[in-house]
This record gives structure tokens, sequence and C-alpha cells, in this order.
């Protein structure tokens, strides 16, 4: 570990060109600071965090310290605004492998912040050896009585239909992943995206006296607007040919940010427009994936689309409120913790 410098209050204040009252109070909390100023303030200290942490300790001025296990770095402006600091020396935690050094280090933590999936098995004995509690974001495992942050898949397909529709895409598809190619790592998610499409689709024949059509406008068969990337492109060269009818509006919702790609790169070879003729986004995060060539090769299939997803910052700032909420009592129960999502991206919808 690096040594600390000695530094001050008054040197953060001329970092930043203000009065050391200004910093001072905007480091406590106290009442007269802007918000924008305080977190100007809390930003710089926060990237100053060592400094900090010798001259006042990591617990005082309501700064506490939260210890991170997995590959994601929080971003220092989530460290300024919940005035935490973050540890990152975790390197055998994933592993199993934890020393007691360590376990004397994480008792100084409010809790841990698990930033990539694991096994249960972690998680029970990082829960049973650190006795701190812990999130999990972006992913969830069944039966780990801890917290865990993710997109809302289910409500969130939802409220992303009824965005299209505002945007007069009438007609949804729901592209599914090819199961085999399914990340593990998302697999509970893909079926929260799924049974959330479906109860759309549902509640639209409830909402309306006559029948709704659900039926893709390429006349793939399936009566639920449900349909796989393989049936897709068996479906395509019919509806290029105006078979059954090439009809504006509509759009495909793809389960993943690699079906996304390989449906747009699909309809740009078959000379369909998007998003001027069928619009394509994807969910969760815009996966890299591949594509065979004719000649059994493969290459990169780079297909801009856009995606909807839950702001990975939302989710971490969701984490790190739920363990301060639980250092002070007043937390939920453990469970599931869901952050809705928006669209991003390039613009194929």
């Amino acid at each position: 570990m690096r040594p600390l410098k000695k530094i001050n209050q008054k040197a953060i204040a001329e970092r930043l060109g203000i009065s050391h009252v200004s910093v001072s109070n905007a480091l406590a909390g106290r009442k007269g600071v802007s918000r924008e100023l305080r977190e100007r303030v809390l930003e710089t200290a926060a990237r100053m965090e060592y400094e900090t942490k010798q001259e006042s300790g990591a617990g005082s001025a309501g700064w506490s310290e939260i210890a991170v296990v997995g590959a994601r770095v929080i971003p220092e402006r989530l460290s300024a605004r919940n005035r935490v600091h973050f540890r990152y020396d975790l390197p055998d935690a994933l592993s199993g492998e934890i020393g007691e050094a360590q376990l004397q280090e994480w008792q100084s933590c409010i809790g841990i912040l698990v930033t990539q999936q694991v096994s249960a098995e972690i998680l029970w004995m990082l829960r049973e050896r650190v006795k701190k509690p812990m999130v999990g974001i972006g992913f969830f495992v069944d039966g780990v009585p801890m917290d865990f942050v993710m997109e809302d898949g289910f409500h969130g397909i939802q409220a992303l239909a009824r965005t299209l529709r505002d945007r007069g895409y009438m007609r949804l598809v729901y592209v599914s992943p090819e199961e085999a190619e399914a990340n593990p790592e998302e697999r509970s998610m893909l079926e929260d995206r799924l049974l959330g499409f479906r109860r759309d689709q549902y509640t639209r024949l409830l909402e309306k006296a006559e029948k709704v059509e659900t039926v893709p406008a390429f006349d793939l068969g399936e009566r639920d607007g449900i349909v796989t990337l393989h049936r897709l492109s068996e479906r395509l060269a019919v509806w290029r040919e105006g078979v059954c009818g090439r009809q504006p509006g509509t759009a495909l919702i793809c389960g993943d940010g690699r079906t996304a790609r390989r449906a747009a790169r699909m309809l740009k070879v078959a000379g369909i427009a998007v998003p001027g003729e069928i619009g394509v986004i994807g969910c969760g995060a815009e996966e890299a994936c591949q594509e065979e060539w004719k000649d059994g090769g493969t290459q990169a299939c780079r297909e801009a689309v856009s995606m909807f997803r839950a702001d990975e910052e939302q989710l971490m700032e969701c984490a790190v409120r739920i363990l301060k909420e639980r250092r002070e009592g007043r937390a939920e129960p453990e469970g599931l913790h869901r952050v809705s999502g928006a669209i991003a991206g390039a613009d194929t919808i």
C-alpha cells in the first residue's frame, strides 16, 4: 500500500480555489453550502482519499468504508456523493481463499459489494467468515440470505413496450436468445424479460375490447409474438418478398445485446432498413458476438444497436445506500432490489 501524503483541508481549498471554511462546511455536511459546491468538494476529497483518511480517519465526518469484491471499479463521484471509501485490496476473495489478515482489515468496513457473478458457495463463505452485510450487483443467486441489486427485467420490458408504442411501433416481437448461447450469468434476467413481455401482451388484450394483433408482420406463426433468432432468420425472406405485406411500425425487442446485434445484422443483409422498416433494440449489456462466414470462419459482429438497460452507476448507488441503511438499522428485509432501465446507445429504434 502506498504511503499516505500529508494534506489538509487548506490544500483541498487551494486546489478548488475556495475558502478553507467552505471546504470544512462541505465535508461536515453543514448548511449554507450549495449542492454543486458540496459535490465538488466531496469529489476532490474522494480523489485524495488516502490524504483525507490520514487527516481525520476513515469513519470520521460521516465517511465509511466498503469492501469491493469483483472486477468493477466504483466511480469516484459515487464515493463523494455517499461519503464512503472503497477498498479493492481483496484479490483472493473470489477464489474463497481469505486470510486472517484480510478478515481483520474488513472489520472496519460497513459491508461488502460483490460486483460480479460468483457461486452460492463463495457467497456463503463470505457471509459466514466476514459477518458483514453484503450486496450483489447485477446478478442474483437464490437461497443466499443477502441483498441483490439488478435491472428490473420484468417491469422494465413492459415499460419499454409502452415507450415503443408511444413511438409508433404497434407490432412488437420478442426475439429470445438461443438457449445454447445465452449467458449463464443472465439466465434469471432473461426469464424476467420474457415473462415481462408476455405480461405486456396479456395486459393489452385485457385493456382492449377487440382482439389485439400480436402476430409479427412477417408471419412467424407464433401467436404470442415471441420468436428465436433462428426462426427469425427463416422467415425474413418471406417478409422481404412482401408475401405477408411489409407493414411499418414493427420493432424487435431482443433479450440481450448479442441477439440484438445479430438481428440488426440479419436485417441489414436482407436489405431491410433499420429503423426505417423494422426497429431493433436489445436489453442489458452490449455484448460482443461472432457471426459465421460461408467458409466456416467467424468474424466479430459490430452492428450498433439501441439498448435498454439500467444505468450501472445507478445500480451501484442503490447497493451503497442499502449497506448504509443496514448499518443504521433501517433497511428492509434482505432480498432482491430492482432498478428500472432506459433506452441508450445507437438510434435503431
